[in-house]
């Protein structure tokens, strides 16, 4: 949700953040009055992008397309597919 990015403050509480935050979803977020605010604040949302940016230069200019490592969480699922059950202890 863009919103998490832009609603706190470097100053603010994690009380203060979480207030703001559910302010915000509750009255503003995919309603009519849903918009940009000048009290929003933008590093945080210009740092994913810049890392959004490296990323994505990384894989356009790589030899081979990415691909799932066999033993990892995904483990070969294609897309949409779920994880299977975790086994119980």
């Amino acid at each position: 949700m863009p919103g998490l990015m832009l609603v706190g403050s470097p100053a603010d509480t994690q009380q203060g953040f979480v207030e703001r935050f559910d302010a915000l979803e509750a009255t503003k977020y995919r309603e009519p009055s849903d918009d940009v605010y000048g009290d929003w604040h933008w590093d945080g949302a210009r740092t994913v992008a810049d890392m959004m940016a490296i990323i994505g230069h990384r894989i356009a200019q790589a030899d081979a397309m990415p691909s799932f490592n066999a033993g990892g969480e995904s483990g070969g699922r294609l897309r949409g597919q779920a994880l299977p059950p975790a086994d119980k202890p």
